[in-house]
């Protein structure tokens, strides 16, 4: 079964081209944002050391380094809702913030959380419609953070990604993409790898997405 994920597709866009990119991936199985940030930054400040002073050269070169965060998932899939506000917030003081004073980071792109209330485990579950709520909660926070860091550290591109758009346009009309309706609901088929994650298809069409909307943002290159 192919496992190939959505940066894996994205890198082998990117290198069929001519672009030379090189990636280092500190995604963590299960990873929450109130859980697991601090340790996944460690294990970037590991590899790329922090800048000695304000006045030092960053390990990676801020104009050429793309930093990728897809967090949040599993933290709108495990704390109530009341609670995702504040972990946002947490991700922008204990994550953004610190790359952009510690590593230099100038160029962030965010990608927001999929309709995940829509995945057969949720139906499984019998998960209360108003899960829902917790995902558009999760993205229009993210969004307003975003916009809040971009105005006050004006030197530095942020750009959003939404997976939410790509994830509920397939769900809406699968046979657009190649798919059939059944596998909107149905784990294991073409769509849903298991209840819960999507299959190299779908992460496939993720990466297209994402490869033609940063090509057009201009602020990010």
């Amino acid at each position: 079964m192919d496992h190939t994920t959505w940066l894996e597709h994205f890198l082998r866009l990117l290198r069929s081209g001519t672009q030379d990119v090189q990636a280092y991936s500190y995604a963590q199985l299960g990873a929450t944002v109130h859980e697991d940030l601090g340790g996944q930054l460690r294990n970037v400040f590991e590899r790329f050391p922090v800048k000695s002073t304000p006045t030092s050269l960053p390990s990676l070169d801020p104009d050429a380094t793309l930093y990728v965060i897809w967090l949040g998932i599993n933290d709108c899939g495990t704390l109530e809702q009341d609670r995702l506000p504040d972990v946002v917030t947490q991700l922008f003081e204990d994550g953004l913030s610190k790359l952009y004073i510690k590593a230099g980071a100038r160029k962030f792109l965010l990608i927001d959380v999929p309709p995940m209330d829509r995945s057969p485990l949720a139906a499984t579950l019998n998960a209360p419609s108003s899960i829902s709520e917790k995902y558009v909660l999760w993205n229009d926070t993210l969004r307003r953070h975003a916009g809040t860091f971009a105005s006050e550290n004006p030197e530095t591109s942020v750009f959003i990604f939404s997976s939410y758009q790509v994830i509920s346009s397939i769900l809406h009309d699968p046979e657009e993409y190649g798919f059939q309706k059944h596998d909107v609901s149905q784990e294991g088929g073409a769509i849903w790898l298991d209840g819960l994650h999507f299959t190299s298809d779908v992460h496939h069409i993720i990466a297209e997405r994402l490869a033609k909307a940063l090509h057009k943002a201009d602020r990010v290159f």
